[in-house]
């Protein structure tokens, strides 16, 4: 975790070696975008109930797929995203 904000009810979260990247990137090569959605709905769910707060998104702002050197979500409320 790299960060928590419980009364803005944001969470980041890093990770250097997300098995679905790696994967993308051995069977696919490098990516446009990020890859990781699966990884981001579970955080979202996890950071859900953890918060109690229904109205979470996650969304991966960096990936390791697409030419970062890891992956990077923000979990917030889905207003607080502009999509």
């Amino acid at each position: 975790m790299d960060y928590l904000d419980i009364s803005k009810k944001e969470v980041g979260f890093s990770t250097y070696n997300s098995t679905f990247a790696l994967q993308h990137l051995e069977q696919f090569g490098k990516s446009k975008k990020p890859v990781d959605s699966l990884l981001a709905g579970v955080l979202a769910g996890g950071c859900a109930v953890i918060l109690a707060e229904n109205s979470l998104e996650c969304v991966e702002t960096e990936c390791l797929a697409a030419g970062s050197d890891k992956c990077v979500f923000e979990v917030k409320l889905k207003k607080e995203f502009r999509f």
